[in-house]
């Protein structure tokens, strides 16, 4: 008996399988793939077309209808896999040509779009508008101020102790203003040009024990010039190469001794200005390797008349093969005085014309820079934490406004001098909040 059973089972089992081997062919698949393309049936369509592709049933459109389906289900970067087996098909197709160059501009791929571009035909680079090329691609700029949220709280702060003489420097509010273009350079590579004027209001206040208290307002201002080349390389590499430099005027009040063995030691103030120039050199290298980017990337920068150097490695991840949703992590080694890493995690989602990002960065930030050196962290104080929302809308295709808002947590320190004129530090902790505007015009 269950010997029969299993005979029977057996039987069904082959019969089942031949059936479905008998209807996976050409024909079916192609008559079923069309059905469900012309309904827009996506989901089935892609199984559809999977299924044929595993029984070697592979030809023209089955490869445009499946990538044409992941394209209408956002996923870029699959549909750009099928348009490219596609093309070795057909690479005349002008439709085949429109989809693949916007599945690569559409999963973040710009670079590997502009190079598939200037393949095509005249016309179809006009369709693109990628010919002629203009001689400025964007136009941006962008300002705002930094205010110091803890000032008040820190200027009612008694700095007196048991030293002769307590100094220290309180950064009140920041102005910002930055303004720029890119421009084509060659066939393959893209320069940015900014310039960025910089003005920071401080308050020196000086304390000498119990006999007096002196506040004086200070400021400093910078003035930063940023250029920088991306070009394309083959295999989906490109590079980064950039120099920052900033010329900074500083007011600020010297502090000094005189000592006489007949009286105590004595403070001496002198109003003073200083003016130093300082550069940041940057190289990075990057590689799209499907949903993934990898970017490697040093620097070398002499701030506060020091030398740094930094190395780090960021990973971005577009789970759903494109830009609407994508995380960025970031590591970076840091070589100063002293040695320490920076972690950098970033997360962003695009709804629509609107697009939001936020990120978080830990470590010690005190003569640092990052964005490809664009931003630079020179300042005397150390930020060990900052927060960072940045909300962008589209208008059209040519205008993007930005809101940025960043919260930087400080570390800095009061000099205690005490006799014979040694300096000891007595650290104490700010925050300080920025609200940055700004406008990209793309020609």
């Amino acid at each position: 008996m269950y010997k029969r059973v299993i005979y029977i089972i057996i039987l069904v089992s082959l019969s089942i399988f031949a059936y479905s081997q008998d209807t996976i062919n050409y024909k079916n698949i192609d008559e079923l793939s069309y059905e469900q393309y012309l309904k827009g049936d996506w989901n089935k369509l892609i199984k559809t077309c999977k299924l044929g592709l595993e029984n070697n049933i592979d030809y023209y459109y089955l490869r445009m209808r499946i990538g044409i389906a992941y394209y209408e289900k956002k996923n870029y970067v699959k549909a750009y896999k099928h348009f490219e087996k596609a093309i070795t098909f057909n690479a005349t197709d002008t439709l085949l040509q429109e989809y693949l160059y916007y599945s690569y501009l559409f999963s973040g791929m710009s670079y590997k779009a502009k190079e598939y571009g200037r393949t095509l035909s005249f016309e179809q680079q006009m369709k693109f508008n990628k010919a002629p090329s203009p001689k400025i691609t964007s136009l941006f700029m962008e300002g705002g101020i930094v205010q110091n949220v803890d000032y008040e709280k820190l200027l009612e702060t008694d700095i007196r102790s048991m030293y002769l003489v307590n100094d220290q420097i309180l950064i009140k509010n920041s102005s910002y203003f930055n303004a720029g273009i890119t421009h084509p350079f060659s066939e393959k590579a893209t320069m940015i040009h900014s310039l960025t004027y910089l003005n920071i209001q401080n308050l020196q206040r000086t304390v000498h024990g119990d006999i007096f208290e002196e506040r004086t307002d200070h400021e400093v201002n910078q003035i930063q010039y940023y250029i920088g080349l991306n070009n394309t390389l083959k295999d989906n590499y490109n590079y980064d190469i950039a120099l920052h430099v900033a010329n900074i005027n500083s007011e600020y009040t010297r502090i000094g001794m005189v000592f006489d063995s007949l009286y105590p030691p004595e403070p001496v103030f002198r109003e003073e200005n200083y003016s130093s120039t300082e550069f940041v050199l940057f190289l990075g290298i990057n590689k799209r390797i499907n949903r993934s980017n990898f970017n490697l990337f040093g620097s070398y920068s002499n701030f506060n008349f020091e030398k740094q150097k930094q190395i780090g490695l960021a990973y971005t991840y577009y789970p759903f093969g494109n830009t609407n949703f994508y995380t960025r992590t970031k590591v970076v080694e840091c070589f100063n005085t002293t040695t320490n890493t920076v972690f950098d995690q970033a997360i962003a989602f695009k709804l629509s014309k609107l697009k939001f990002e936020a990120s978080i960065t830990l470590g010690k930030q005190q003569n640092y820079n990052e964005n490809n050196a664009y931003l630079i962290y020179n300042g005397a104080d150390k930020i060990t934490r900052k927060i960072n929302l940045l909300l962008s809308y589209s208008i059209g295709e040519k205008v993007n406004l930005s809101f940025r808002f960043n919260k930087y947590f400080y570390n800095a320190y009061t000099d205690q001098f005490m006799n014979p004129g040694y300096v000891i530090p007595d650290f104490y902790d700010y925050i300080s909040q920025s609200y940055i505007f700004s406008l990209n015009y793309k020609f």
